[in-house]
Protein backbone atom coordinates (compact mmCIF):
# COMPACT_ATOMS: atom_id res chain seq x y z
CA UNK A 1 0.00 0.00 0.00
CA UNK A 2 1.30 3.49 -1.05
CA UNK A 3 1.21 4.73 2.51
CA UNK A 4 3.21 1.90 3.81
CA UNK A 5 5.96 2.80 1.11
CA UNK A 6 5.70 6.57 2.52
CA UNK A 7 6.49 5.52 5.68
CA UNK A 8 9.43 3.75 4.95
CA UNK A 9 10.98 6.31 3.17
CA UNK A 10 10.35 8.70 6.17
CA UNK A 11 12.47 6.75 8.43
CA UNK A 12 15.38 8.75 8.12
CA UNK A 13 18.69 8.83 9.61
CA UNK A 14 19.59 10.59 12.92
CA UNK A 15 22.35 11.55 15.12
CA UNK A 16 22.04 8.58 17.86
CA UNK A 17 21.79 9.54 21.39
CA UNK A 18 24.89 9.38 23.88
CA UNK A 19 23.97 6.29 25.04
CA UNK A 20 25.61 2.67 24.47
CA UNK A 21 23.75 -0.14 25.50
CA UNK A 22 26.53 -3.38 25.93
CA UNK A 23 24.94 -6.22 23.23
CA UNK A 24 24.90 -9.51 23.79
CA UNK A 25 22.38 -12.57 21.86
CA UNK A 26 19.13 -11.27 23.41
CA UNK A 27 20.17 -7.79 22.79
CA UNK A 28 21.05 -8.79 19.04
CA UNK A 29 17.39 -10.58 18.33
CA UNK A 30 15.60 -7.26 18.99
CA UNK A 31 16.50 -5.53 15.83
CA UNK A 32 14.51 -5.89 13.05
CA UNK A 33 10.79 -4.39 11.67
CA UNK A 34 8.14 -4.35 14.01
CA UNK A 35 4.32 -3.12 14.01
CA UNK A 36 2.69 -2.28 16.63
CA UNK A 37 -1.13 -0.88 18.11
CA UNK A 38 -1.77 1.21 20.76
CA UNK A 39 -5.03 1.59 22.66
CA UNK A 40 -5.79 4.40 25.28
CA UNK A 41 -6.58 3.45 28.84
CA UNK A 42 -6.65 6.60 30.23
CA UNK A 43 -6.86 10.35 29.14
CA UNK A 44 -8.15 13.74 30.04
CA UNK A 45 -10.89 13.66 27.34
CA UNK A 46 -13.12 9.94 28.19
CA UNK A 47 -13.63 9.92 24.35
CA UNK A 48 -10.07 9.06 23.63
CA UNK A 49 -10.55 5.79 25.77
CA UNK A 50 -10.37 2.59 23.33
CA UNK A 51 -8.56 4.56 20.31
CA UNK A 52 -6.11 2.70 18.63
CA UNK A 53 -2.78 3.80 17.13
CA UNK A 54 -1.04 2.93 14.39
CA UNK A 55 2.71 2.72 14.92
CA UNK A 56 6.15 0.72 12.22
CA UNK A 57 8.83 0.67 13.90
CA UNK A 58 12.66 -0.40 12.95
CA UNK A 59 15.40 -1.38 15.36
CA UNK A 60 19.11 -1.35 14.19
CA UNK A 61 22.17 -1.69 15.83
CA UNK A 62 25.53 0.63 15.06
CA UNK A 63 28.42 -1.03 17.80
CA UNK A 64 26.98 -1.07 20.97
CA UNK A 65 23.93 1.13 20.23
CA UNK A 66 20.61 0.64 19.49
CA UNK A 67 18.24 2.93 17.49
CA UNK A 68 14.83 2.36 16.79
CA UNK A 69 13.13 4.25 13.85
CA UNK A 70 9.29 4.74 14.63
CA UNK A 71 6.51 6.31 12.35
CA UNK A 72 3.07 6.91 13.73
CA UNK A 73 0.95 6.02 10.54
CA UNK A 74 -2.51 6.54 11.81
CA UNK A 75 -5.15 5.57 14.38
CA UNK A 76 -8.34 4.14 14.79
CA UNK A 77 -9.99 3.67 10.78
CA UNK A 78 -7.51 6.34 9.69
CA UNK A 79 -4.46 5.73 7.96
CA UNK A 80 -2.48 9.32 6.95
CA UNK A 81 -1.16 10.56 3.98
CA UNK A 82 2.57 11.25 3.77
CA UNK A 83 2.41 15.23 5.44
CA UNK A 84 0.83 13.77 8.24
CA UNK A 85 3.00 11.33 9.37
CA UNK A 86 4.86 11.85 12.44
CA UNK A 87 8.47 10.13 12.54
CA UNK A 88 12.36 10.42 14.07
CA UNK A 89 14.81 8.11 14.84
CA UNK A 90 15.48 7.55 18.81
CA UNK A 91 18.11 5.55 20.99
CA UNK A 92 16.44 1.92 22.27
CA UNK A 93 17.36 0.92 25.20
CA UNK A 94 16.87 -2.51 27.24
CA UNK A 95 16.64 -3.83 31.20
CA UNK A 96 15.74 -7.27 32.26
CA UNK A 97 12.58 -8.01 33.77
CA UNK A 98 11.57 -10.47 36.06
CA UNK A 99 9.71 -13.13 34.71
CA UNK A 100 7.49 -16.45 36.27
CA UNK A 101 7.21 -18.06 33.41
CA UNK A 102 10.65 -18.50 31.80
CA UNK A 103 13.89 -19.91 32.86
CA UNK A 104 15.21 -16.18 32.95
CA UNK A 105 14.47 -12.85 33.15
CA UNK A 106 12.64 -11.02 29.72
CA UNK A 107 14.86 -8.27 27.66
CA UNK A 108 12.57 -5.44 27.66
CA UNK A 109 13.06 -2.32 25.13
CA UNK A 110 12.24 1.01 25.48
CA UNK A 111 12.05 4.51 23.68
CA UNK A 112 11.66 7.75 24.42
CA UNK A 113 10.26 9.52 21.24
CA UNK A 114 9.31 13.04 19.87
CA UNK A 115 7.30 12.16 16.39
CA UNK A 116 7.53 15.18 14.25
CA UNK A 117 5.49 15.46 10.88
CA UNK A 118 6.75 17.46 8.02
CA UNK A 119 3.86 19.62 8.26
CA UNK A 120 4.84 20.50 12.01
CA UNK A 121 2.68 18.38 14.56
CA UNK A 122 5.02 16.75 16.83
CA UNK A 123 4.14 14.11 19.81
CA UNK A 124 6.06 13.05 22.72
CA UNK A 125 5.53 9.41 23.78
CA UNK A 126 7.39 6.89 25.66
CA UNK A 127 7.10 3.38 24.33
CA UNK A 128 8.43 0.16 26.69
CA UNK A 129 8.02 -3.49 24.71
CA UNK A 130 7.71 -6.64 27.00
CA UNK A 131 8.12 -9.72 24.25
CA UNK A 132 4.91 -9.01 22.51
CA UNK A 133 3.18 -6.21 24.78
CA UNK A 134 3.78 -3.48 26.46
CA UNK A 135 2.60 -0.26 27.38
CA UNK A 136 3.01 3.49 27.01
CA UNK A 137 1.93 7.14 27.95
CA UNK A 138 2.60 10.72 26.75
CA UNK A 139 5.75 12.92 28.21
CA UNK A 140 6.27 16.43 28.01
CA UNK A 141 4.01 18.59 26.38
CA UNK A 142 1.81 15.83 24.69
CA UNK A 143 1.14 14.86 28.23
CA UNK A 144 0.11 17.65 29.87
CA UNK A 145 -2.52 18.68 27.13
CA UNK A 146 -3.61 15.38 26.67
CA UNK A 147 -2.42 12.84 29.31
CA UNK A 148 -2.44 9.79 27.92
CA UNK A 149 -1.58 6.29 28.65
CA UNK A 150 -2.68 2.39 27.84
CA UNK A 151 -1.13 -0.77 26.40
CA UNK A 152 0.27 -2.11 23.33
CA UNK A 153 0.80 -5.05 21.24
CA UNK A 154 3.84 -5.43 19.14
CA UNK A 155 4.35 -8.35 15.72
CA UNK A 156 7.30 -8.54 13.63
CA UNK A 157 7.36 -7.66 10.15
CA UNK A 158 9.55 -8.92 7.78
CA UNK A 159 10.48 -6.10 5.01
CA UNK A 160 10.00 -2.43 6.13
CA UNK A 161 7.29 -2.02 2.91
CA UNK A 162 5.34 -4.95 4.02
CA UNK A 163 1.34 -4.42 4.76
CA UNK A 164 0.69 -3.10 7.93
CA UNK A 165 0.49 -6.28 10.33
CA UNK A 166 -0.52 -5.78 13.82
CA UNK A 167 -4.45 -5.75 14.88
CA UNK A 168 -6.24 -3.26 14.06
CA UNK A 169 -8.56 -3.10 17.17
CA UNK A 170 -6.59 -4.07 19.99
CA UNK A 171 -8.44 -4.85 23.18
CA UNK A 172 -6.78 -4.65 26.73
CA UNK A 173 -7.58 -3.84 30.15
CA UNK A 174 -5.46 -2.15 32.95
CA UNK A 175 -5.58 -2.16 37.23
CA UNK A 176 -3.93 0.15 39.60
CA UNK A 177 -2.67 -1.90 42.03
CA UNK A 178 -1.44 -0.89 45.70
CA UNK A 179 -3.01 1.01 48.49
CA UNK A 180 -2.00 4.46 49.38
CA UNK A 181 0.99 5.10 46.85
CA UNK A 182 0.00 2.84 44.15
CA UNK A 183 2.58 -0.10 43.64
CA UNK A 184 1.75 -0.19 40.08
CA UNK A 185 -0.46 -0.44 36.81
CA UNK A 186 -0.97 -4.40 35.94
CA UNK A 187 -1.89 -4.54 31.83
CA UNK A 188 -3.50 -7.39 30.67
CA UNK A 189 -3.25 -7.61 26.97
CA UNK A 190 -1.82 -11.20 26.33
CA UNK A 191 0.40 -11.46 28.80
CA UNK A 192 0.35 -9.64 32.20
CA UNK A 193 2.92 -6.96 32.71
CA UNK A 194 3.13 -4.84 35.98
CA UNK A 195 4.88 -1.56 35.47
CA UNK A 196 5.61 1.19 37.87
CA UNK A 197 2.90 4.10 38.31
CA UNK A 198 4.55 6.42 35.93
CA UNK A 199 4.95 3.65 33.92
CA UNK A 200 8.66 4.18 32.68
CA UNK A 201 9.90 0.46 34.17
CA UNK A 202 8.24 -2.36 34.12
CA UNK A 203 8.53 -4.34 37.15
CA UNK A 204 7.65 -7.97 36.48
CA UNK A 205 5.95 -10.06 33.63
CA UNK A 206 3.60 -13.13 33.25
CA UNK A 207 3.58 -14.92 30.18
CA UNK A 208 0.72 -16.92 28.92
CA UNK A 209 2.83 -19.99 28.09
CA UNK A 210 2.87 -23.12 30.78
CA UNK A 211 1.48 -21.89 34.13
CA UNK A 212 0.08 -18.80 33.22
CA UNK A 213 -2.70 -16.58 34.17
CA UNK A 214 -5.69 -16.12 32.32
CA UNK A 215 -7.24 -13.03 34.10
CA UNK A 216 -5.98 -10.68 37.40
CA UNK A 217 -8.32 -9.65 39.79
CA UNK A 218 -6.96 -7.52 42.80
CA UNK A 219 -8.25 -8.72 46.25
CA UNK A 220 -6.14 -7.20 48.50
CA UNK A 221 -2.99 -4.69 48.87
CA UNK A 222 -1.31 -3.03 51.34
CA UNK A 223 1.78 -0.38 50.26
CA UNK A 224 3.95 2.91 50.65
CA UNK A 225 6.56 4.62 48.97
CA UNK A 226 9.09 2.33 47.84
CA UNK A 227 7.55 -0.91 49.05
CA UNK A 228 4.05 -3.11 49.94
CA UNK A 229 2.34 -6.25 48.30
CA UNK A 230 -0.84 -7.24 46.46
CA UNK A 231 -2.88 -10.00 46.37
CA UNK A 232 -4.52 -11.48 42.94
CA UNK A 233 -6.58 -14.09 41.88
CA UNK A 234 -5.92 -16.16 38.63
CA UNK A 235 -6.54 -18.86 36.40
CA UNK A 236 -3.33 -21.31 35.33
CA UNK A 237 -3.61 -24.22 33.45
CA UNK A 238 -2.25 -27.62 35.87
CA UNK A 239 -0.04 -30.15 34.44
CA UNK A 240 -3.00 -32.34 33.45
CA UNK A 241 -4.22 -30.05 31.36
CA UNK A 242 -7.29 -29.02 33.14
CA UNK A 243 -8.10 -25.48 35.13
CA UNK A 244 -7.70 -24.53 38.26
CA UNK A 245 -7.42 -21.26 40.39
CA UNK A 246 -5.04 -20.07 42.32
CA UNK A 247 -3.73 -16.94 44.13
CA UNK A 248 -0.18 -15.22 44.27
CA UNK A 249 1.23 -12.32 45.58
CA UNK A 250 3.54 -9.23 44.00
CA UNK A 251 5.63 -7.69 46.55
CA UNK A 252 7.92 -4.39 45.72
CA UNK A 253 10.86 -3.00 48.34
CA UNK A 254 13.74 -0.72 47.40
CA UNK A 255 12.86 -0.80 43.42
CA UNK A 256 12.92 -5.10 43.56
CA UNK A 257 10.45 -6.85 42.72
CA UNK A 258 9.21 -10.32 43.71
CA UNK A 259 6.26 -13.36 43.12
CA UNK A 260 5.09 -15.65 45.99
CA UNK A 261 1.96 -17.23 47.39
CA UNK A 262 -0.31 -14.76 48.99
CA UNK A 263 -2.19 -15.12 52.39
CA UNK A 264 -4.76 -17.90 53.28
CA UNK A 265 -7.46 -15.39 53.25
CA UNK A 266 -6.75 -14.35 49.68
CA UNK A 267 -6.27 -18.02 48.21
CA UNK A 268 -9.88 -18.64 50.17
CA UNK A 269 -11.06 -15.44 48.63
CA UNK A 270 -10.17 -16.83 45.05
CA UNK A 271 -12.13 -19.95 45.56
CA UNK A 272 -9.19 -22.37 46.60
CA UNK A 273 -8.24 -24.27 49.52
CA UNK A 274 -4.96 -22.88 51.43
CA UNK A 275 -2.72 -25.34 52.27
CA UNK A 276 -2.40 -27.01 56.45
CA UNK A 277 0.09 -26.21 58.12
CA UNK A 278 2.80 -28.39 58.05
CA UNK A 279 2.53 -31.66 60.70
CA UNK A 280 5.35 -31.82 62.90
CA UNK A 281 7.60 -34.88 62.13
CA UNK A 282 7.55 -36.05 65.45
CA UNK A 283 5.50 -35.06 68.91
CA UNK A 284 7.44 -34.68 71.85
CA UNK A 285 10.74 -33.32 72.91
CA UNK A 286 13.55 -34.69 74.30
CA UNK A 287 14.10 -35.34 78.43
Amino acid sequence: MRWLVLAASLLVLAAPAAHATCRDGRVDALTGVYDFTTVVLGAKKTSAIGVNGYYRMRVTAKGCELQAEIAKLGFTNVMFPRERIQYGKFAARTYDVPDDTSDGPTLALFVDATLAADKGSTLSVGFTFVEGNGFWRYVGDSWQEAGMWGALSVVRVGRIDAPFAASKRLRCSSERIGAGTALGVAFDCGDLIVARPTLDLALFRLGRDGMFPYGFRKIAASGADGGGWVDYCYWARGDGGGEELGAGRFRLAGGNTALSGAAAASVRKCGGRAAAPAAPRWEGGVR
